[in-house]
This record gives C-alpha cells, structure tokens and sequence, in this order.
C-alpha cells in the first residue's frame, strides 16, 4: 500500500475517533445540561413550596395570635362579669342588711310613740308619769336620730364609696368639742370626762370623718357607763402616728361580744339608763379610720371597762 494511501488511512482513524469523542463530550455536555436544568426546576420548585410553606407557617402564626387576643380579651370579660357579679351580691346583702337594720331599729322608737300617745289619750297616766315618759321618748328619739345618721352614712359608704378628704387639724380640739357637745349628757348622768392630751396633735385625715368617729365612741361610753363611772380622752404623739384613746369604767365586752363589734353582725344592746344602742356606728367607724390610713382596736374586759384605741398619720 502506499504510503499516502496508509497516511489517509490513518486520518481518516483519527477523524473518526476525534468524532467519537466529540458525540460522547457533546452527549456528556447535552446530558449535564438537561440534568441542571431539571435540578433547577426542581430547586425552583422547592422554593416554591418553602415560599408557600413559609406564607402559611405566617398566616397561622398571626390566628394564633388573633386567637389569643380574643382568648384575653374574653378572659377580661369572663373576670369583669365575675367583678360585677360579686359586686351586686355585695348590694344586695347591704340592701339587705339595710332594710333589716331598719325594720329592726325604727319598729320599736315608732311602737312606744304610739303607745304614749295612745296611753295619753286614754287619759290613764299622770302628769309625774308622763314627764318621765317623755324624759325616756327623748333619750329615745335622739338616739334614734344618732342611728339614722350613721345608718345614712354607712349605707351612702356602702353604696357609692367613702370619699376623704384629708387636711391637717389638731384632734385635740376635735376631742374638746366633743366632750363639750355631750356636756348636758354627761352632768345629767354624773359622769367624770378628763380630757388628758398632751399639747396639740395635729394629724393629716378627713376632719368630718374623725369627729363623727369620736362623737360615736364618746356617745356609746357616755350611753353605758353609770352614775360616777369615769370616761379619759386622749391624744399623743407615738413614733410616727397619732394615737387618740377614749375609756370608760362602763360594763365591758365579753370576748364573744368584741369579735362581732366590727361586723355586721347586728347586735342591739342596752345603756346604762335603758338606751338603745347599736354596732352600726361602730362599723362606720372602723371603716372611716381605715380610709383615712388608720388603725383602730380595743381593750376591754367585762365589768372593768373599756379603751378604744385610734392610730392616725401625722400631719
């Protein structure tokens, strides 16, 4: 053969075999290429759905949290009708204990009166004993004067709030005037008032409130204590408060009687002169000393006596 012919031979080898590899590389390239634009479309697919799975994991994120305001606020609102709820059996049991407290205390006051006027008209009584009935049906509308006041009092506490007022006074001069209201009281029944404070004590409360709370707690010493039994007021300065006392040699409490004095418990009891008394001032009291950032107590012991014990903010 000649040598041409095999040189010819040979490119034509080479030609093909260059041809080979180009149909594999162009293969391998087209095959790669296919293989990434399927990997392509599938990572756009996957984007997709995290994109769509992330939009979800959002929406439910924010019911969740549309459900928990509404859990909130309906939690508010199942606690506020709770409030109310508890606040209207509160009203209603002072409703309750009012109308009760009235029918109780106003009944008998109305049933001597007409007693004495039926005993009057009747002509059945004398003149020395009509003057005393009339002695006891003043002690007994004045008392009963004193019981709607602070039956009116508690009631308007009760129902619309206390409402202070607080200014600086000296509760000495509030003690002085009342000793001075009671002044006819206290010579008629021969009782013995000392007034033994030391200098002016001026605190920082609601002035009307703290005179009707001592007015209260000498009115009940003056109402049990007996001819010759002794009544001390007091007022000193100790530490930071004001401490105010008011005792009286009277008849005491049991201890029975001392845990009901400042509850509802309504308990009716007897003077030393056949007046009647009642713990709704006493009530009132303890609640108006606490609103004006106050403590009161007492110490007492049946047959001995009694010391009410009122702790006030200085001024």
């Amino acid at each position: 053969m000649p040598v041409w012919q095999k040189n010819n031979q040979d490119y034509a080898q080479q030609i093909n075999n260059y041809s080979i590899v180009i149909v594999t590389t162009s293969i391998t390239l087209v095959s790669v290429v296919l293989l990434t634009l399927v990997l392509y479309r599938r990572n756009l697919e996957k984007q997709a759905g995290n994109k769509l799975l992330s939009g979800q994991k959002e929406e439910i994120a924010h019911i969740n949290h549309e459900l928990e305001a509404l859990n909130e606020e309906l939690s508010a609102q199942i606690e506020l009708t709770h409030i109310q709820n508890s606040e209207l059996e509160r009203l209603n049991g002072v409703k309750n204990k009012f109308f009760s407290i009235i029918s109780h205390d106003l009944r008998g006051p109305l049933i001597n009166l007409r007693s004495i006027f039926s005993i009057y008209r009747d002509g059945d009584i004398q003149e020395d004993e009509m003057a005393m009935m009339l002695d006891r049906l003043e002690d007994t509308i004045l008392a009963t004067g004193e019981f709607l006041d602070n039956l009116l009092e508690w009631s308007k506490s009760q129902l619309e709030g206390i409402v202070i007022t607080p200014v600086d006074f000296d509760i000495t001069d509030c003690i002085a005037s009342n000793i001075h209201l009671f002044e006819s009281k206290i010579a008629e029944k021969r009782l013995r008032v000392s007034n033994v404070s030391n200098g002016a004590v001026i605190v920082h409360a609601d002035q009307n409130m703290i005179d009707l709370v001592i007015r209260n707690l000498l009115s009940n010493s003056v109402k049990f204590c007996k001819a010759g039994d002794e009544i001390g007021l007091s007022a000193n300065i100790n530490g930071s408060v004001a401490l105010i006392g008011i005792h009286d040699t009277g008849p005491g409490f049991s201890e029975a009687d001392k845990k009901k004095l400042f509850s509802l418990e309504h308990i009716v009891s007897t003077g030393a002169q056949g007046e009647k008394g009642n713990h709704l001032g006493l009530i009132l009291c303890r609640d108006m000393v606490v609103q004006n950032n106050g403590n009161i107590w007492l110490e007492s012991k049946e047959g001995v006596g009694t010391t009410f014990w009122i702790e006030l903010p200085l001024a």
